[in-house]
């Protein structure tokens, strides 16, 4: 079945899902078709750096800063590599924040990107 459309999300300000908020979200769990996964969107963030990866470059991993603090947040957005949006770009994302468990990197916070747009852009239907 297609995905529920996203319905407006309150605004987090740049950077600021700390893990005490990640493990708040994840209270919510189990998440599925009948308890959708909470979103969070943050907006006016800086394209820093985006990489494609896996198979043809599906998916895309961002970094993203909030050049008023130069705070940056690790996003991934699992495939979205074909829509992958330039660097320098100023963008809105929504998604939720996760804490990512790497063997060498350890743990760190990681953005997990459902939709993400150029901030000039008009709001979806859904979102307006």
């Amino acid at each position: 079945p297609p995905a529920p459309p996203l319905t407006r999300a309150p605004v987090t300000p740049p950077a600021a899902a700390p893990p005490p908020l990640v493990g708040a979200m994840e209270i919510m769990e189990p998440t599925g078709e009948a308890n959708p996964a909470p979103l969070l969107a943050i907006g006016g963030l800086t394209v820093k750096r985006r990489k494609l990866m896996g198979a043809e470059g599906r998916h895309v991993r961002y970094t993203l800063a909030d050049e008023t603090t130069g705070r940056t947040i690790e996003a991934i957005h699992f495939f979205g590599g074909p829509d992958a949006l330039a660097e320098g770009t100023s963008v809105d994302v929504a998604g939720r924040p996760t804490l990512d468990t790497h063997p060498r990197f350890g743990t760190r916070l990681e953005w997990r990107v459902r939709a993400i747009r150029p901030s000039s852009a008009p709001l979806p239907p859904t979102l307006a």
